[in-house]
C-alpha cells in the first residue's frame, strides 16, 4: 500500500499544472504583512560588533529570515552563517510549526481543534512565503498526525518522502529547488528517532556533503555547532523572535540576544575557515534525486531492521511492556 501510495505520488507529481498558483495572492498579501510587523518597532539597531566589516547590516534582515522566511542577504552575516554550517537556522521549517503545535496545544480542548491547528499553520506557513522547506516541513507534521490517527505504522523516512512528493505535486517547477532538495536530505538524517542527536547530527552532516561542497565545502565542526546550538535557537531564538510579531516592544529585550548569539558566532567562524572538506565533484538537480531516492531506500531499511532486532532483543529479554509496531514511534519535526 505505502509504496503504491509513493509510486503514485510519484506519476502526479509529473503534471503541467502547479497548485499553488491558486493561492498565489493569499500568500504574498500574509508575506508581506509579515514583513511590515518586522520593521515595526526595529528602530535603527546595528548588530554588529566593532570586528566586523559590514556596519550597516541591522537586525531586521534576520527578523525577515527567521520568521518570515526571507533570503539572507549576501554580507557577513550570511557568510558567518555558511561558514558555521547553521545556514538552515535562518529558513523557516519543522521547528518553527512544531513550536506554533505546542502553543496551540496548551489551548483546552474544544470541537474542531485539530482541523483548525492544521488552518492555523497554514496561514503561517504562506505568511512565511510557503516557500519549499516550510511546505514540505507542514505536510511532513500533518503526516506524523495522520499516522497516529490512523495507525498507518509508517517509518519517519516514509513521511518525509511523501511529504516531498506532496510539495512537487503542488508545485511542478520546484523538481529544480536546491532547497527542497537540501531540506528533504536534511530530514532523512534527522528522522531517525532512534539515534541520539549528536549521531543525527553527524548522518545529515555526511549526507549533504556532496551538496554543500559546490559552495566551498564543509567544515567537520560543524556537527558540533549543529548539536550545540539548534538547540538553543529552537527553545530561546525561535519563540522570543516569534513573539516580536505580536508584541513588537519585545524587540528592545529579543536584539540584545542576537547580539551575543552573533558575537559568539563570530569567535567560531575562524575555526571553520581551513581544513574545509570540499569534493572535487558537484551533482547535478537529477543527479541529487538520484541520491535521494537511494538513500530513502537505504536508511528506510535500515530502519526496518533496527527496530526488528529491537522488539527481537526485547521478546528474548522477557519484557512485558507494550510492544508497538515497527516504524512507529514519537516523530522529530522536521
Amino acid at each position: 500500500m505505502t509504496i503504491g501510495l509513493i509510486l503514485i505520488l510519484v506519476i502526479l507529481c509529473v503534471n503541467p499544472f502547479s497548485l499553488l498558483s491558486f493561492i498565489e495572492p493569499g500568500y504574498h498579501i500574509l508575506h508581506n504583512w509579515c514583513l511590515k510587523r518586522v520593521q515595526i518597532g526595529a528602530g535603527a539597531n546595528k548588530i554588529l560588533s566593532d570586528a566586523q566589516p559590514e556596519p550597516t547590516e541591522n537586525l531586521n534582515i534576520l527578523y525577515s529570515a527567521f520568521i518570515c522566511g526571507e533570503r539572507l542577504p549576501d554580507g557577513e552575516i550570511k557568510k558567518t552563517f555558511i561558514a558555521l554550517g547553521i545556514i538552515h537556522l535562518t529558513v523557516i521549517s519543522g521547528a518553527h510549526l512544531i513550536f506554533l503545535e505546542k502553543l496551540w496545544n496548551l489551548l483546552p480542548v474544544f470541537r474542531f481543534k485539530n482541523i483548525l491547528l492544521a488552518l492555523f499553520l497554514l496561514i503561517y506557513s504562506m505568511s512565511a512565503g510557503l516557500s519549499p522547506p516550510i511546505l514540505r516541513a507542514l505536510f511532513s507534521l500533518l503526516l506524523a498526525r495522520i499516522n497516529k490517527k490512523l495507525k498507518l505504522f509508517w517509518s519517519p523516512y516514509v513521511r518525509v518522502h511523501i511529504s516531498g512528493l506532496l510539495c512537487l505535486l503542488c508545485q511542478n517547477t520546484w523538481f529544480h529547488s536546491l532547497s527542497l532538495q537540501l531540506s528533504w536530505i536534511a530530514s532523512m538524517g534527522m528522522s531517525n528517532y532512534r539515534l541520539s542527536r549528536l549521531k543525527s547530527c553527524v548522518l545529515t552532516f555526511l549526507l549533504i556533503l556532496p551538496i554543500v561542497s559546490q559552495w566551498g565545502g564543509s567544515h567537520p565542526l560543524s556537527i558540533f555547532l549543529n548539536w550545540l546550538i539548534t538547540p538553543l535557537a529552537a527553545c530561546l531564538l525561535l519563540p522570543l523572535s516569534l513573539l516580536t510579531v505580536p508584541f513588537p516592544f519585545l524587540r528592545f529585550f529579543t536584539d540584545e540576544i542576537w547580539k551575543h548569539f552573533l558575537y559568539a558566532m563570530n569567535l567560531f567562524k575562524p575555526l571553520t575557515e581551513n581544513r574545509r572538506i570540499e569534493l572535487t565533484w558537484s551533482l547535478s538537480s537529477f543527479q541529487i534525486w538520484i541520491y535521494i531516492c537511494i538513500f530513502f531506500i537505504l536508511l528506510h531499511l535500515y530502519f526496518v531492521y533496527s527496530m526488528r532486532k529491537y522488539s527481537e532483543k526485547s521478546i528474548e529479554s522477557g519484557e512485558t511492556e507494550t510492544y508497538h509496531r515497527p516504524y512507529f514511534g514519537k516523530p522529530r519535526g522536521n
